[in-house]
């Protein structure tokens, strides 16, 4: 019979985290993440002096600033192009 392999549980996260932090976290430097809170460009919480992300933050960014993809751009220039075809 197999041996059962220990497995440590998955490490939690806190919901909010400041910049040092998140930035270990998501990748994005902790000079950035300041800046695009200063920027107001990324939510935050204020609590005293410290500023506090979320993960959701992060991800609300990303899918308001990602590039799309070249098949997406070109998807959308043939849509483009289909809806003046026919009003024309």
């Amino acid at each position: 019979m197999a041996k059962k392999m220990k497995s440590d549980p998955p490490e939690l996260l806190p919901m909010l985290m400041p910049a040092s932090m998140m930035a270990k976290v998501s990748g994005i430097g902790e000079a950035t993440l300041r800046t695009l809170m200063a920027q107001g460009e990324i939510e935050y919480l204020q609590i005293g002096n410290h500023r506090l992300l979320s993960v959701n933050a992060i991800w609300a960014y990303y899918e308001t600033h990602k590039t799309p993809s070249k098949p997406a751009i070109k998807a959308r220039f043939d849509a483009i192009q289909k809806m003046n075809a026919e009003s024309a």
